[in-house]
């Protein structure tokens, strides 16, 4: 199973998930903690309603943001 860092996004209707697997991690550790938005290729898989994409090349697309405040917030 992937998921050394797994991301998940949803919706109303159904889960979607991102799986990065160790190797990949360790490969491409910058693009993974330095981008403010991240591109994903990878290969989707489904099951139960559930999609996954399972991560093959991480790409820092944070360029693409301009001046776009990215700083996050607490909803914690």
């Amino acid at each position: 199973m992937p998921a050394d860092i797994p991301n998940t996004f949803s919706d109303r209707k159904l889960a979607r998930g991102c799986g990065v697997w160790p190797v990949l991690v360790e490969k491409q550790r910058a693009e993974l903690m330095n981008a403010s938005l991240l591109g994903v290729y990878g290969i989707w898989q489904s099951k139960s309603g559930v999609r996954n994409l399972i991560a093959k090349r991480l790409v820092d697309c944070s360029h693409l943001l301009g001046q776009l405040d990215t700083k996050s917030r607490n909803f914690h």
